[in-house]
Formats: C-alpha cells, sequence, structure tokens
C-alpha cells in the first residue's frame, strides 16, 4: 500500500493504520514522503480510540492530524454512512479556516466515499439546512454559531448526530478566546457521550481548563514544542504561551509612533518578493491603512480583510493565497489557519 517504503519506523506503524486510498493520497496527491510529530502521536491516539488534548504550534501539520483518524475511524465503523448519519464534526474558530479544512478533507475523505459538507456563516441558513438534508454528511465542518444556529432550527439535526464518533475542536483557544464558550456548550450538550473527542490549539489557557471538563474522557495531552517535533517541557512553566515554529524568525523594532507609518512602507518595500501579512488591532485601521498602502505601494497588490468585511472574504483570501508578492492587512480574523 506505500506505507512499507516510509523509512521510520513510527511511520510505518501509523501509514499501515490507514485506508490505502487515504495513505495514496498523502502520499502522491499531498506528495508527503513523512509525518510529523504532531501527526504520529495524536493520529495513533485517536485510531486507537483515546481523547486527546493537543497543544502544537501553527505549521506543524495539525490539521492533517485530526483528518486522518477522522475518516479511518469513520471507514472502519462502516462502509456506508447514511444520508441522515453524521460520524464526525469539526468545529473551527472562522470561515477560513472552515474552508481550508473542509478542502483537505474532501481530498482524503472523497476516496473512502465519505460526504463533507460546511457550515458557515455568511450563507443562507435555510439553503444549508436543506442541502444537508438532501445531500447528507458524514463529516461536517463548522464555526460554532452557526452550527449552533442550525442545531435549534433543525430538529432533525439532533437525531443525526447521534451517531456521532468523533468530535474535533480545533484551535480550541481561540474560540473560548472570541466567546464561542455558549455555542461550544450548546453543540456539546446535542453530542452523543460515547465518542472520541480531540482538542487542538496553539496555546493552553485557563480557558482551555474549562472546555477539557466536557466530555472528554482519560484524555491524553500531546505537547509538540516545534515544527521539527521536539516536545516542549517549558509550555507550562511559562503560562502556556504560543508555542513557535522552530524555522519562524521573530524580530520587533522601537518606534516613534509618528514614524510608524515610513517604516512600514520601508519593510514591505524591503521585500519585493514577499507574502506579507500585516495585522492591525481595528477594522477602522485596516480599511484606513489599505487607502494609504495603495497609494504608496502601488507595484504590490493590497487586499484587506476584517471581521466587518463579511463580503468577498473568501475572494480576498483565495487572491492572497495564488499571487506571490501579495500584501494582506487584517484583523486577528486571520490570525489562525491561514
Amino acid at each position: 500500500s506505500g506505507w512499507h517504503k516510509m523509512e521510520n519506523a513510527d511511520d510505518r506503524e501509523l501509514a499501515a493504520l490507514l485506508p490505502p486510498q487515504v495513505l495514496n493520497v498523502f502520499l502522491n496527491d499531498f506528495s508527503f514522503s513523512t509525518f510529523t510529530a504532531v501527526q504520529r502521536q495524536a493520529g495513533k491516539l485517536l485510531i486507537e480510540r483515546k481523547d486527546v488534548i493537543v497543544q502544537a504550534p501553527t505549521g506543524s501539520g495539525k490539521t492533517l492530524a485530526y483528518l486522518l483518524p477522522v475518516v479511518t475511524i469513520l471507514h472502519a465503523t462502516r462502509e456506508d454512512w447514511r444520508l441522515n448519519e453524521i460520524g464526525s464534526l469539526i468545529v473551527v474558530p472562522n470561515r477560513e479556516l472552515a474552508i481550508q479544512v473542509s478542502g483537505v478533507c474532501r481530498r482524503i475523505a472523497e476516496p473512502v466515499h465519505l460526504n463533507v459538507a460546511t457550515i458557515i456563516g455568511g450563507k443562507n441558513v435555510e439553503e444549508q439546512v436543506k442541502k444537508l438534508k438532501n445531500n447528507g454528511a458524514a463529516i461536517i465542518v463548522a464555526t460554532p454559531g452557526r452550527f449552533e444556529q442550525i442545531l435549534s432550527l433543525d430538529l432533525e439535526l439532533k437525531r443525526r448526530l447521534k451517531a456521532l464518533e468523533v468530535l474535533i475542536i480545533d484551535e480550541a483557544d481561540r474560540l473560548i478566546d472570541m466567546g464561542f464558550k455558549k455555542s461550544i456548550t450548546e453543540i456539546l450538550a446535542a453530542l452523543p457521550k460515547q465518542r472520541r473527542t480531540g482538542l487542538f490549539s496553539a496555546t493552553q489557557t485557563k480557558a482551555m481548563e474549562e472546555l477539557m471538563k466536557f466530555g472528554l474522557r482519560n484524555s491524553i495531552r500531546v505537547t509538540i514544542a516545534d515544527s521539527r517535533g521536539n516536545v516542549s517541557a517549558g509550555a507550562e512553566e511559562c503560562g502556556g504561551g504560543a508555542v513557535l515554529p522552530a524555522t519562524l524568525h521573530c524580530f520587533y523594532c522601537v518606534i516613534k509612533a509618528e514614524e510608524k507609518l515610513s517604516a512600514l512602507i520601508e519593510l514591505i518595500r524591503n521585500e519585493p518578493q514577499a507574502k506579507v501579512l500585516v495585522f492591525f488591532s481595528t477594522c477602522s485601521c485596516v480599511q484606513y491603512m489599505r487607502k494609504i498602502l495603495t497609494r504608496f505601494l502601488r507595484k504590490r497588490q493590497i487586499l484587506a480583510i476584517h471581521g466587518k468585511k463579511k463580503r468577498n472574504r473568501e475572494q480576498q483570501v483565495e487572491m492572497f493565497e495564488k499571487k506571490q508578492r501579495a500584501v494582506m492587512l487584517c484583523t486577528d480574523v486571520m490570525s489562525r489557519g491561514i
């Protein structure tokens, strides 16, 4: 099936657990030759039906660390998922991440005939309910606010969730920071107790401890300190702050307020071939700075995205993905998952 070609014994062990069709996508379509540390550790535990709490940096391969086991578990549970059965729910903080996760999920789920649905804000609720009813979905990727709304509208949905095998909460720390605790509590109340749960996050906050109380049974913690897979000993000591990839180069400049704009323009100009992401604290800042930077950086495409900009958000993210030298201005709506 391809797994025997893998050099690492731990890789071969995980690969042997995956359906051959899924492994084929991983090795050939995605062109990966090895699993990352978080995929090896969390993936194997989830497939073995353990609950996991995973802290790993952005860029460590977290998405596939839960998607590979989700598809594997559902495929192993039954060959044919009925229209009215939902096998897995994946909750993410924003629609950009939901679209991205759904796209990856479809590529590994379709070869084993598992249907994937995306439920996010910014779309017509009635249409989403109707589509879900007609097409069914073994796997749902959703933002919490919209999924909670559909739960209250569509009484059949609760019945369909009785078949649920796996719940994944991605960017769990972020969801709590954004005030989704109520929505998540409502969603959890509708799910069967006999399920597997995976909480994935980049930080370990006190609010995360709250979430852990919800339905995790004898959970196992997995902490990856960097993208090379070193296990962290210090993450707890420093208050559970963010865990950064080893390849990320961080620096900062202390600048007078009146010189900040010219310094930003200069910094972007000095990186003519770079794709640049600039964070601002408010939506108004993003709108204002887009007007200014468009005038000063005429050769660069200046894109913008923020919480109040409901329309064209997907289009802006797509353009940023495709253009090599684009500059994206944003609020923290983009701070994870892009």
